[in-house]
């Protein structure tokens, strides 16, 4: 299977949890009215690669997300995967966040969205590359 569609599979068994798929747990009353989040962050992937961007390929699944959720218009990355994840879950700069120039790789001064969801009720799950110290 290419990477671009293992990318869209994945994407689609995400979509298939947040919407309500038959996997996900029993909700409760309270539950009921938290929103699902999910957030996607793909290395390699160009602006316009998607379709609810303009780009040429077929992304239907990703496309029905970008409906009824949040697209970025303006997020700009390090040049280095981990810094740019690191930005995007914890809303720090990754030396704020803990990250230091001699090689300490820990988020240690901050905590991330899915730290803060979980303090609410939320189930968090985490799915790709982390490299960082700390597992989430």
């Amino acid at each position: 299977m290419s990477l671009p569609r293992m990318a869209l599979t994945a994407a689609t068994l995400l979509f298939h949890f947040t919407s309500g798929g038959s996997l996900q747990a029993e909700e409760s009353k309270t539950d009921a009215a938290k929103p699902n989040v999910l957030v996607i962050l793909a290395d390699d992937l160009g602006y316009s690669d998607l379709g609810c961007y303009g780009g040429e390929i077929e992304t239907p699944q990703l496309d029905r997300l970008a409906e009824n959720g949040l697209r970025f218009t303006q997020f700009y990355n390090t040049a280095k995967c981990h810094s740019s994840r690191i930005s995007l879950l914890t809303g720090r700069y990754p030396y704020q966040a803990g990250i230091a120039e001699d090689g300490n790789k820990s988020i240690d001064r901050s905590t991330t969205i899915a730290e803060n969801l979980s303090a609410q009720g939320y189930y968090t799950a985490m799915v790709g590359k982390w490299h960082l110290n700390n597992e989430p």
